[in-house]
């Protein structure tokens, strides 16, 4: 009687996680150039709160539909979580790059899909039903993105890896994020940038000898570099 009332909880706990969507709380124009703008999109995306800092955009795709950019917003939803945390709605900031904003588009369309891969053969796409407008001409400051590099060291790495980025002063926070080489992502963390400067450093020794590839994020771009683990 103990295991079907577990059972019955579970299975209670995921009808009313798939029953909530997630959706835009808003996004922005935040940097123009040539043909490229980048978005700033707030989302609330429904997920176990012990997950929260794991979700983000893993893709676009850009589909011109007259004087409109159609631009799909993909965010994975991992299929292994630590299930110790709630169903709750996570708050997410990032960042999109969208491409082929032409003379003649006059409006870019954001619509909100999340996924999840439970193997190579299957793929759940949701289609939200969120959608966010963006007109142009956009309302944002024209301006050239900081092309700093990230300086990481020792490079190999065997137990610590020191990290130093430098960035536009009006940049408050920048995400860290691991990747091993088959793509998976071990590590994530959001620091603070102090007038302009990102210094820390990520223990290394608990993960295993191989390439990885370190990615910051901001709110303006998104920069990578890889380095090696002996």
């Amino acid at each position: 009687m103990k295991h079907l009332f577990t059972i019955s909880l579970l299975l209670f706990s995921f009808t009313a996680f798939a029953q909530k969507p997630s959706y835009f709380i808003t996004a922005r124009a935040i940097y123009q150039s040539n043909d490229t703008v980048i978005v700033e999109v707030k989302t609330n995306l429904w997920f176990y709160s012990t997950m929260c800092d794991y979700l983000n955009i893993d893709g676009v795709s850009d589909i011109i539909s007259g004087s409109t950019i159609k631009a799909n917003l993909y965010y994975e939803i991992p299929t292994i979580v630590d299930a110790s945390g709630f169903p709750q709605y996570c708050p997410n900031t990032d960042t999109a790059t969208i491409v082929n904003v032409n003379g003649n588009i006059h409006q870019i369309e954001l619509n909100l899909y999340t996924y999840q891969v439970w193997d190579t053969n299957m793929i759940d796409t949701t289609n939200e039903n969120s959608k966010w407008m963006i007109f142009i001409p956009l309302n944002v400051e024209q301006h050239k993105l900081n092309e700093n590099p990230i300086k990481i060291y020792p490079n190999p790495s065997s137990s610590e890896l020191y990290i130093n980025a430098e960035f536009n002063n009006d940049i408050r926070e920048a995400k860290v994020l691991i990747y091993n080489s088959v793509g998976e992502m071990v590590y994530v963390k959001s620091y603070p940038v102090i007038s302009g400067i990102l210094i820390t450093n990520i223990r290394t020794d608990k993960l295993p000898p191989g390439v990885y590839t370190l990615q910051l994020n901001t709110v303006l771009d998104v920069r990578k570099k890889q380095f090696v683990i002996q």
